[in-house]
Formats: C-alpha cells, structure tokens, sequence
C-alpha cells in the first residue's frame, strides 16, 4: 500500500503477473515510478 500522508495518494500496489504477482487491475510499481522519476528528473 501506498499512501501519502494527506490522504491524496492511496494505491494497492502488488507487482504483476509477470514477477509473481496476482496480476489483475491493481497499481504495480513499474507504473507508478515511472512518471514519478520523470517528474523529478524534469524528463518529459
């Protein structure tokens, strides 16, 4: 779980089929970090 103080963030995180995980419509890390790096880094 994810979840940022304020209450703005809230994911269920898991990772997916494809690393062991249940798969499904959950959040996995991949797809979170991705636009979070490219936030901080200024990349579009």
């Amino acid at each position: 779980m994810i979840k940022s103080p304020d209450g703005v963030l809230d994911l269920e995180v898991k990772p997916p089929k494809e690393m062991g995980g249940p798969g499904g419509s959950y959040t996995n890390l991949e797809q979170f970090s991705q636009p979070v790096i490219q936030h901080v880094s200024g990349v579009p």
